[in-house]
């Protein structure tokens, strides 16, 4: 499987909440960085957050509107839609996502977006507490 599939199934594994799933494509030192937040590191602090993203969130479509792969980097451009989040109105959030590969796995991981539009979404003023 090249870069861009090891994604492109990432992305729907993520989307579908399997996050077990999701982690395989993920080298266990990988660095996520869910800008502005504070780097983590490894399986059990990107399980962890993304549980809780979930949590808050309710579920998540990810549309790939465009994808390029140059060298062990994948860059995309995302529209994650929130469909369900718990007693908000739904709301879709542009995304920038960058992979970085070593070996087959992905070990950095980038997603860049907007802050207001995030808190927004969440009906918060501001950037999302954590930012």
């Amino acid at each position: 499987m090249d870069t861009k599939e090891a994604v492109t199934q990432f992305c729907e594994a993520f989307a579908t909440g399997d996050l077990d799933n999701a982690l395989t494509y993920l080298s266990e030192d990988c660095c996520y960085h869910h800008l502005p937040y504070k780097p983590l590191q490894g399986h059990a602090e990107i399980r962890r957050e993304l549980s809780h993203f979930m949590g808050i969130l309710g579920g998540q479509i990810l549309e790939i509107r465009n994808q390029v792969a140059e060298g062990n980097v994948v860059m995309n451009e995302r529209l994650d839609r929130y469909p369900n989040p718990p007693g908000r109105a739904p709301f879709e959030l542009p995304v920038t996502g960058v992979f970085v590969f070593r070996d087959g796995k992905i070990v950095e991981w980038r997603d860049y977006f907007d802050t207001a539009q995030l808190a927004e979404g969440l009906g918060q003023s501001g950037a999302p507490p954590g930012a």
